[in-house]
């Protein structure tokens, strides 16, 4: 699927905030990599179907990032990311995270754990469910949370 370039913001910020619903994830960029944020609800997806909120790339280490923001229906975020990852398969890269960031996350660790399985299997991509705010940092290789 083409994303249409209003979908875009690229820049190389050292610091830098995704959000929506109260939710955010911060990400911390040191080395100052070239970075894609695009808006995948209603703009890169703007069908009447699911979908994640954004989808950060940074394209010199192959990384995407899928971000959906949650009050606390952590559920219905595992089949909007799964559905964005297909269709926006044109525009990830090979390392692949896929990102919930909550207020209040209503899941035990257990059943977090399951999905995390389950994703990992499905699709190759790393899942992390966390409690907003919370920051990742983009290193030369991947990103990690702190």
């Amino acid at each position: 699927m083409p994303v249409p370039d209003e979908c875009f913001t690229r820049h190389a910020k050292r610091q830098f905030a995704v959000g929506e619903k109260r939710s955010e994830v911060r990400f911390i960029n040191k080395e100052q990599h070239a970075v894609e944020e695009i808006v995948v609800d209603g703009c890169a997806i703007n069908d009447n179907g699911i979908r994640c909120d954004h989808l950060i790339n940074i394209p010199s280490i192959g990384i995407s990032v899928f971000l959906e923001f949650k009050g606390s229906d952590i559920g219905h975020a595992f089949d909007q990311l799964k559905r964005s990852y297909t269709l926006l398969a044109s525009v990830r890269y090979t390392q692949v995270y896929w990102i919930v960031s909550s207020q209040r996350c209503p899941l035990t660790s257990d059943e977090v754990g399951q999905k995390v399985r389950q994703v990992r299997a499905q699709t190759g991509a790393r899942l992390l469910v966390r409690n907003s705010p919370f920051t990742l940092v983009i290193t030369s290789t991947t990103i990690q949370l702190t």
